[in-house]
């Protein structure tokens, strides 16, 4: 495996090709960060799919969290889909290990598509907006999008929402001012890859508004279509 773990990380979590994680075997490592290793791995059964192993021991109630917010999204098609939790267990508790699996999206983080390719922002805002109203309407909030680095973009165009945080139930008002920031800071993101200025009717809404639905709401038809 060419890809190197952070030094944050501990290298009990780094797995090579053919090792297994619960029923899935491991193929390549896909990404690190604060929270664990994420890798692209096959289902015994030969399906591809996203497991994250999860840095800090002891955290099964973590993973629950995780799995009770995801399964709020089932259905959300723009939102990458949970499959199952679980924990790598050692005669020494010190060893266990949480991990998650979710469906595999194929497709690149929103960053890099905007370098790949000359997609305009416009065609994407729209997307980006309706999917967070979407995960708004379960009942939760998205969290960090991390620059939009959360965000894949598919061979489609299709947005789809590869990471989040789990958001808490009860606190949406706090969660919706939260998420209009993070949407704010993204579609700034998107203009600024593509060296243009953003658009006037697009700036004033995120400015004037309260919640992504406001903008949604605020931008009307002339928002193109996505």
């Amino acid at each position: 495996m060419s890809d190197s773990c952070p030094p944050h990380l501990n290298n009990r979590l780094l797995k090579q090709q053919g090792d297994s994680i619960g029923p899935y075997v491991v193929h390549s490592l896909l990404g690190a960060g604060m929270e664990g290793l994420v890798y692209r791995a096959f289902h015994l059964s030969g399906e591809l799919c996203t497991v994250k192993l999860l840095r800090g021991r002891h955290m099964q109630r973590e993973a629950e969290h995780t799995a009770r917010y995801y399964k709020k999204l089932v259905g959300v098609v723009q939102v990458k889909q949970f499959r199952e939790w679980g924990i790598i267990r050692k005669q020494n508790a010190v060893g266990e290990r949480c991990w998650l699996a979710f469906d595999f999206i194929p497709g690149v983080p929103l960053p890099q598509h905007f370098r790949l390719t000359s997609q305009q922002p416009m065609d994407l805002v729209r997307q980006l907006l309706q999917l967070v109203c979407e995960v708004h309407d379960r009942g939760v909030g998205v969290g960090d999008l991390d620059h939009g680095r959360n965000l894949i973009v598919q061979s489609s165009g299709r947005l789809v929402l590869c990471d989040a945080d789990a958001g808490v139930p009860g606190a949406m008002n706090r969660d919706r001012r939260a998420d209009l920031e993070e949407v704010a800071t993204v579609c700034r993101l998107m203009f600024r890859l593509r060296r243009l200025p953003m658009e006037p009717q697009l700036a004033q809404a995120l400015d004037r508004s309260r919640s992504v639905r406001d903008v949604l709401i605020r931008l009307g038809r002339w928002l193109p279509e996505a």
